[in-house]
């Protein structure tokens, strides 16, 4: 099948699901990826050479979704997961403090153990990717690493 029927069939795929309720966050996601993977081979038939053998870790994340995708599986999120990383993804690759993350999303510094609980939790759920993805200094400062 060549890349542009391909790309013809994925197109028409997205237009039957976005009328179902099936249509999901995470289809969408990806539908994305293989478009966008289409849309590269068409436009750079070598690239498929160029590809390394071990991938590398891929992150997709939209807030607000409860749901994150590494290295294209999905993973659930629970809805203060999904708060916390939507924060840290807004100021993604600064440090922000234990103090600011709690006021903006409890409304007040809740003081605890609460948010390094939480954010615990959510790096064992991310995998091996979670430990470089959330990372934090000595302060108790936190941040999210895209590169």
């Amino acid at each position: 099948m060549s890349l542009q029927k391909s790309a013809q069939y994925l197109n028409e795929l997205v237009e039957i699901l976005k009328g179902k309720k099936a249509y999901t966050a995470e289809i969408a996601t990806r539908l994305s990826y293989v478009a966008g993977t289409i849309d590269t081979l068409m436009h750079h038939p070598h690239a498929l050479e160029a590809t390394p053998k071990e991938p590398s870790p891929t992150f997709q994340y939209t807030p607000n979704q409860r749901l994150i995708m590494i290295r294209m599986q999905p993973i659930k999120l629970t809805p203060l997961e999904d708060k916390i990383l939507g924060y840290l993804y807004s100021r993604k690759d600064s440090y922000c403090s234990t103090a600011e993350i709690e006021k903006a999303i409890w409304g007040v510094r809740k003081g605890g153990r609460t948010l390094k609980v939480v954010l615990s939790r959510l790096r064992k759920k991310l995998g091996p990717d979670g430990k470089n993805l959330i990372t934090n200094d000595r302060r108790s400062n936190y941040t999210m690493n895209l590169t």
